[in-house]
């Protein structure tokens, strides 16, 4: 009959707690490529495959072991193992060894007051007004997880695992892609600054040409001081640039976690030194590389983890606890069997019924942080996907841009030579030779920057896919 009205009175409860939500996760409407091919042609390369530099490669090694952040989210993870541990443990019987000393006395116009005047304690020995009690046993605490309460813990503490994880790998790919990107943009400064030297040292020939026209009576003052002004002004911004690379290498040994100290790069227009990606048919699927969307999902687990916890909140908990030890007045009568034995065994049954305003708000709170969750995890994917569509289309116009500038760094190189063979004949003036060394200038510059920006494009489009936390 007992247990006919606890499973009565259950029911009740479980009625009278609120319904979940439907989670709609419904991700078909995803389209199944970045472009427009329709082959699977994509697989991501490991880190190492992906970028051949060895001098870039070495740095990012120390970055994995010395960066303060990849070493705190690390620490992360092992407090979220520490929290599984602590969930298993929750599913557990708790129990220990005590030992109680007290002193109690009774009232006298109570039941044990009234009783005690008149009982022996020991033969002859009536019950003393101050009784002492000594106890030294075990107990023993076990909740029953008939609702699945502790194993949602259990399964909350996991997905914060998980979590700690994927924010590492997000950390990790952060750091590296950082490093990669400032690396090139170093080479392409290192570059840079060789072509100022360059230019000065051309400069520098076609000002003692100017002198000698200007000697033979086929020049004037004017040309000299500005191909002087011009070269002055070359050098001011080579000392830009110096500024530039400090900063630059600074800020490369900050992320890997070091001093600072030179930075050394591989030299040339065309050392970037990385794996370019077949972006033709790239399937979406690939974006479960990602660990923010994987975040995402976790979070998502964690907050569903939160919801069914919530909702055992208004179910009834089955608790059993026991002791058993030795119990007496005196120590000296502590350890003896049988007659110093003393045990309990409790079943205890417990249901909120004037608090359930409180856990109904709890509910309606974690209910909407889950769905909360669920528009974040689908905003997420969503963003992902254009942010990659957005990184293609842009290598494509790069990659055109690419040749148009080399035609015309080509045609004017070209026209640089004409235009000194010309003034040498004196059949051009100096400004015409001015006007095309500066706009050779600014064609050779805008196609470092072109090689620049389209290589960081590509190491952008690695992260964005995963890449860089496939590290072996």
């Amino acid at each position: 009959m007992n247990k006919i009205v606890i499973v009565i009175f259950s029911l009740f409860i479980w009625s009278c707690s609120p319904k979940l939500q439907p989670l709609n996760l419904n991700l078909s409407s995803l389209p199944k490529h970045f472009s427009k091919e329709q082959e699977d042609s994509l697989s991501l390369p490991i880190l190492k495959d992906f970028i051949h530099d060895t001098l870039l490669l070495a740095l990012l090694d120390t970055a994995i072991n010395l960066n303060h952040d990849i070493q705190s989210s690390f620490q992360r993870i092992e407090m979220a193992k520490a929290g599984i541990r602590e969930a298993k443990s929750a599913m557990l019987p708790t129990g220990g060894l005590t030992t109680v000393n007290s002193l109690r006395k009774f009232g006298l116009y109570t039941m044990d007051g009234a009783g005690n005047i008149t009982t022996e304690i020991t033969p002859g020995k009536i019950v003393p007004t101050h009784l002492p009690d000594y106890f030294l046993g075990g107990y023993a605490s076990w909740e029953i997880d008939i609702w699945g309460k502790l194993k949602a813990g259990k399964k909350l503490a996991i997905s914060n695992f998980w979590l700690s994880k994927e924010a590492h790998k997000l950390v990790i790919g952060g750091i590296l892609s950082e490093i990669s990107v400032s690396y090139f943009q170093l080479i392409s400064l290192n570059n840079k600054q060789k072509l100022i030297d360059t230019i000065i040292r051309s400069q520098q020939l076609a000002l003692l040409a100017l002198i000698e026209h200007k000697e033979a009576g086929r020049g004037s003052e004017l040309a000299v001081q500005q191909f002087i002004a011009q070269s002055k002004n070359l050098e001011i911004l080579q000392n830009g640039i110096s500024i530039e690379i400090s900063k630059l290498e600074n800020y490369i040994n900050l992320l890997m976690g070091r001093y600072p100290q030179k930075i050394y790069t591989k030299q040339g227009v065309s050392d970037y030194e990385i794996k370019k990606l077949n972006t033709a048919g790239i399937p979406s699927q690939i974006l479960e590389n990602r660990p923010d969307i994987k975040m995402a999902y976790w979070e998502l687990e964690k907050n569903k983890c939160n919801v069914e916890i919530v909702k055992s909140k208004f179910l009834p908990s089955f608790t059993i606890s026991s002791s058993l030890g030795f119990q007496a007045f005196n120590p000296q009568f502590l350890i003896q069997s049988p007659t110093s034995m003393a045990y309990n065994l409790l079943g205890n049954i417990s249901a909120p019924l004037i608090n359930r305003g409180a856990i109904k708000a709890d509910f309606k709170r974690a209910s909407s942080s889950q769905l909360e969750s669920m528009y974040q995890y689908q905003k997420i994917i969503l963003t992902s996907y254009v942010e990659i569509v957005d990184r293609l289309n842009h290598i494509n116009i790069l990659e055109s841009n690419l040749i148009l500038r080399e035609e015309r760094v080509n045609a004017l190189s070209k026209a640089v030579e004409a235009s000194s063979e010309l003034f040498k004949s004196s059949k051009a003036n100096y400004l015409e030779l001015l006007f095309v060394r500066q706009a050779e200038l600014d064609a050779q510059w805008e196609l470092l920057s072109n090689y620049s920006d389209l290589v960081i494009e590509e190491i952008q489009l690695y992260r964005s896919l995963g890449g860089f936390t496939l590290i072996n």
